[in-house]
């Protein structure tokens, strides 16, 4: 008797245990089956987007660093979307560039958002890793990254020459200035912020800064 009451407590625990052993496993099938999907984006050494980019393979190059980071030097010819990773909404900067750029006689008027060849720049391909679904979903699927640790430090060491302090001009000036004209109102309100003396990333800065998306 003494050994069957004993039994009982035993059978429940090993149930029990059965339970969060399926559990784990349904949760490592979840991660894995997310993970697959999550990060698809495809990386490319850091000289082939140069080059890639050089040659017009790249139909734009997108930064994605903190305005700190892009004062300190960037890509000639990059646009910038500040911060997209915690501020993904500002994606539609490039979804207002595309619109604008795609009109007939524009520089992407045979272009759909699925044929966009897209480069996206941060400091070791992190945020562009992180910020993978954010283009998938919005149609960029042939966005492509530099490889696990390659980034802007990558690029500013190998091709020194081809580094910019240019502060930004704003999305508006950067249509025209790419040779897509000026942006169409129906496309959305863009608001530049004055270039001098303005705050960037929390700090005050000057004559040399960017212009950029108010918070």
């Amino acid at each position: 008797r003494l050994e069957g009451r004993r039994s009982r407590p035993t059978s429940r625990a090993m149930a029990r245990a059965g339970v969060e052993l399926v559990r784990a496993l349904l949760l490592v099938l979840l991660y894995l089956c997310v993970g697959t999907g999550a990060f698809s984006m495809d990386a490319v050494p850091i000289e082939d987007m140069h080059d890639d980019f050089a040659d017009g393979k790249i139909d734009v190059l997108v930064d994605i660093r903190t305005g700190t980071e892009w004062a300190q030097g960037h890509v000639p010819g990059a646009m910038f979307i500040r911060n997209l990773l915690w501020k993904p909404e500002r994606l539609k900067d490039l979804d207002d560039l595309f619109a604008t750029c795609a009109r007939p006689g524009r520089r992407w008027e045979n272009k759909t958002k699925a044929t966009l060849k897209v480069a996206i720049m941060c400091r070791t391909s992190y945020r562009c890793e992180r910020c993978d679904n954010l283009f998938d979903e919005s149609g960029y699927t042939k966005a492509v990254r530099p490889l696990d640790g390659e980034g802007f430090p990558t690029w500013r060491e190998k091709f020194p020459d081809e580094v910019s302090m240019d502060s930004y001009p704003g999305l508006q000036s950067f249509s025209e200035a790419f040779g897509c004209g000026p942006l169409q109102s129906s496309v959305g309100a863009l608001v530049d912020v004055a270039a001098s003396a303005q705050r960037v990333d929390g700090r005050t800065a000057s004559s040399g800064n960017i212009m950029h998306r108010a918070i």
